[in-house]
């Protein structure tokens, strides 16, 4: 039976930790999550169904907002994975209605963020995922992604020059957390994280080219994203981050 069990929630821990690099932080918030699963499930097993059911009990029942129920959903995804349970339990997450937030057009909407980063997951691209994500998150150009290097991500830390004046820009924990699972996934284990076979910085006409594909994909009007509005907007929690753990999620 689809069950959590002791020794599957300690698999699962193993999992984290050795596939993903999740630190211990995020392993106890998934191992709670999924203690609340387990009071709903009594002793259910784990069926789409059961999930589905679940998924309505966090905001009907216990009035979670959607976007605070796919934190459950989120971690849910990741046991069964782990368990090597997908796809026959898979359910899908809330989708988020977007702010009113836009600032004159000079971001990306949230609504298009997140048809862009959810369709690179359904595509298993992660390194569009984790590039977008990193621009949204980041006060970094995309002229400046051939500065993220490994060993920065690994310091926590990137050293940027801005007419002639250099300055420390500090990688958000969340963020380097997955940066760190994507090094991992991806064997790139020193130099430009986000690069060609080579080992070159990706160059902009193919990021664009790219891009573009992905806004067809996605059904997001490709006059409404360019590189330029890929950018940290004000409001930094504008935009919600999807963790490399969650690659399929959505």
């Amino acid at each position: 039976m689809k069950t959590i069990t002791e020794e599957r929630l300690e698999n699962f821990k193993l999992w984290l930790r050795n596939d993903v690099r999740a630190n211990e932080g995020t392993v106890n918030q998934y191992i709670d999550k999924l203690g609340t699963l387990e009071e709903f499930l009594g002793d259910g097993e784990i069926t789409k169904e059961s999930l589905e059911a679940f998924k309505s009990w966090l905001v009907e029942d216990r009035h979670y907002k959607k976007s605070s129920a796919n934190t459950f959903l989120f971690a849910v995804r990741g046991f069964c994975r782990a368990m090597d349970w997908e796809p026959e339990v898979t359910v899908t997450a809330y989708s988020v209605e977007p702010t009113l937030f836009n600032d004159g057009g000079r971001y990306i909407s949230r609504a298009d963020y997140q048809k862009l980063v959810s369709t690179a997951l359904y595509l298993e691209d992660y390194r569009m995922v984790m590039m977008i994500q990193t621009l949204c998150h980041m006060d970094l150009r995309f002229s400046e992604m051939g500065l993220l290097t490994v060993e920065a991500v690994r310091e926590g830390k990137i050293s940027i020059t801005r007419r002639k004046h250099t300055r420390e820009l500090k990688i958000p924990d969340y963020l380097q957390e997955s940066l760190l699972a994507y090094s991992s996934q991806t064997g790139i284990e020193e130099g430009i994280l986000f690069c060609t076979p080579v080992g070159n910085p990706i160059d902009r006409s193919n990021m664009w080219r790219n891009l573009k594909q992905l806004c067809r994909l996605a059904g997001v009007d490709e006059e409404r994203v360019t590189l330029q509005k890929l950018k940290m907007p004000r409001m930094h929690d504008y935009y919600p981050f999807y963790p490399v753990v969650d690659c399929s999620m959505e």
